[in-house]
């Protein structure tokens, strides 16, 4: 599935500012690691797992 370049930003400008306002939602965080492994983005993948540990590091059994 090809998308257009813009939308894609788009979309990841979207998931940004969800995570950034919702950051206790996990289950966002990984919707927007999906669209990455979609997408074939490995190196996206790797910084928001990075960062997904750094809000949620102190959570059992996250």
């Amino acid at each position: 599935m090809e998308i257009d370049i813009a939308i894609v930003q788009r979309i990841h400008r979207m998931f940004k500012l969800a995570c950034l306002r919702f950051q206790e939602d996990i289950k966002l965080w990984l919707s927007h690691v999906e669209f990455c492994k979609s997408l074939g983005e490995k190196v996206s993948v790797g910084r928001l797992f990075t960062k997904m540990l750094q809000i949620h590091s102190r959570e059992p059994g996250g």
